[in-house]
């Protein structure tokens, strides 16, 4: 039952490219033998932070304590 966009992301990076960036840098990722996917973009501010997918669009609010957290301690 955890909500898995409050875990943390131990081990992982999130790396913000310019558009003109992207392919290349994907592309040497990729060649050094590290996983990697594109995941998102940079919007308006004004927008929110939002996850969209293929069932939909969901609004992302600021994240409280992590999930792994209330698991582990609260339960």
């Amino acid at each position: 039952g955890l909500d898995w966009l409050r875990l943390i992301s131990s081990g992982s990076m999130m790396i913000i490219a310019r558009p003109e960036k992207k392919t290349s840098l994907i592309k040497g990722i990729k060649e050094a033998g590290i996983p990697v996917a594109e995941i998102g973009r940079i919007t308006d501010a004004s927008l929110g932070c939002m996850l969209v997918g293929k069932q939909g669009t969901t609004e992302i609010e600021p994240p409280g304590s992590d999930e792994l957290y209330q698991a582990v301690f609260e339960n």
